[in-house]
């Protein structure tokens, strides 16, 4: 496991910092790896939830 950026995803929330600009970017799963606790596509789905959530958090 590492660290790594996703720079759609950075863009996106810099031209609009709202839930709905970071839902609308597609998170490649082939940039990730895979265990026996998730698969990549499970990894990029959590990365958007997960995105999400916390920029809504964030606005409040």
């Amino acid at each position: 496991s590492s660290v790594f950026r996703q720079s759609a995803l950075e863009a996106a929330l810099n031209q609009s910092f709202t839930a709905a600009s970071a839902a609308a970017v597609k998170v490649d799963a082939s940039d990730l790896g895979s265990d026996i606790h998730a698969s990549p596509v499970y990894r990029a789905q959590l990365i958007s939830v997960l995105t999400q959530r916390a920029v809504k958090q964030m606005l409040g």
